[in-house]
C-alpha cells in the first residue's frame, strides 16, 4: 500500500510526494530569483494558494449538499478532496498573470513549476505500477457473532473495505459517515475489518457509538491488511462488483470524499 508510517501517524504516498514536489517548487524558484535578483516568495505563496484553492473549490462545488451542514469541513483538505486539473490550472494562469506584470519572474517561476510538476506526475506513475493485490482475497474472517465470513462472497456487489480500530481517532469520526453511505447504498456492500483488537472491544465500542454496521469482521491476526499491503488504519479500499479494486483511501474520509470514491466503482460496467 502506497503509504508511510512515522510513529503514530500515517501518511499516503501522494500526500508526501504532493510535499516532496512543493518543496523543489519552492528551492528552485529560491535559488533562480536570487540568480535573476528578484524576489520570489510572495509570488511562490500566491501561485500556491490558487493551486489549492484551484483544486479544492470545484470538488466542494460538485458535493456542496454534502458541506452545506459543516460549513467549515470545506476548508479541510485532510479528507482527499481535491481535483488536480483545475489545481494544475489555477497555478499556471496565476503565474502568467504574475509573470506579466513583473518579467523577471517568469523564468524562476516555470522553471520550478515544470520541475515540480515533473516531480509531481513522475511520482504518481510510480505509485500507479505500486498498487496492491488487485483482487479481493480468499480469505475467511468472523463476524461479531462469532460466524465465519468468507470475503470472496461479497463479489457481484461493487464492495467498500474499510480496515480500522477502536483506539484510532480518525475511525471514529469517519464510522458516521461510514454507516450514513451505507445505509444510503444498498446496492454496495460495506465491510468493516476490525484490526487484531477482541469482540468484546469491538462490540462495546459499537454499542457505545450507537453505530449499526453491517459485516463487522474480527480480522485478529491483520490477514487483510497484509495481503493488500495496508500498514495503517483507516483504510478504505474500493472494489467493482467483479471484486476487482478500483481504488483505496489512506486517512479520513468525508461524505464528500466517499462519494466520489463510490461513484467510481458504481460506474464500473
Amino acid at each position: 500500500m502506497n503509504a508511510f508510517q512515522l510513529g503514530p501517524f500515517l501518511f499516503s504516498a501522494q500526500l508526501v510526494l504532493m510535499i516532496i514536489s512543493a518543496i523543489a517548487v519552492f528551492s528552485i524558484a529560491e535559488y533562480l530569483g536570487k540568480k535573476a535578483g528578484v524576489q520570489v516568495e510572495k509570488a511562490l505563496w500566491i501561485v500556491t494558494l490558487t493551486v489549492i484553492l484551484g483544486g479544492r473549490i470545484p470538488f466542494v462545488i460538485s458535493y456542496f449538499p454534502m458541506y452545506a451542514d459543516k460549513p467549515f469541513s470545506m476548508l479541510d483538505i485532510r479528507d482527499g478532496g481535491f481535483i488536480s486539473v483545475t489545481a494544475i490550472m489555477g497555478g499556471l494562469v496565476t503565474a502568467f498573470i504574475l509573470t506579466r506584470y513583473v518579467p523577471a519572474l517568469k523564468k524562476p517561476l516555470f522553471v520550478a513549476i515544470f520541475f515540480g510538476s515533473a516531480i509531481w506526475i513522475g511520482g504518481s506513475l510510480i505509485l500507479s505500477t505500486q498498487k496492491p493485490v488487485s483482487g479481493l482475497p480468499v480469505l475467511s474472517l468472523s463476524n461479531v457473532d462469532g460466524k465465519v465470513v468468507d470475503i470472496d462472497q461479497f463479489r457481484g456487489k461493487p464492495v467498500v473495505v474499510n480496515l480500522w480500530a477502536t483506539w484510532c481517532p480518525p475511525c471514529h469520526r469517519e464510522m458516521p459517515v461510514l454507516q450514513s453511505a451505507q445505509d444510503k447504498n444498498p446496492n454496495v456492500v460495506f465491510v468493516f475489518v476490525n484490526q487484531a483488537e477482541s469482540m468484546a472491544t469491538i462490540n462495546n465500542y459499537l454499542h457505545k457509538e450507537n453505530l449499526h454496521l453491517q459485516n463487522v469482521l474480527y480480522d485478529s491476526q491483520a490477514e487483510f491488511a497484509r495481503f493488500v499491503g495496508a500498514i495503517g488504519t483507516p483504510t478504505t479500499l474500493f472494489y467493482d462488483r467483479h471484486g476487482k479494486l478500483i481504488d483505496s483511501r489512506i486517512g479520513e474520509l468525508s461524505s464528500a470524499s466517499l462519494e466520489d470514491f463510490l461513484m467510481k466503482i458504481r460506474e464500473e460496467k
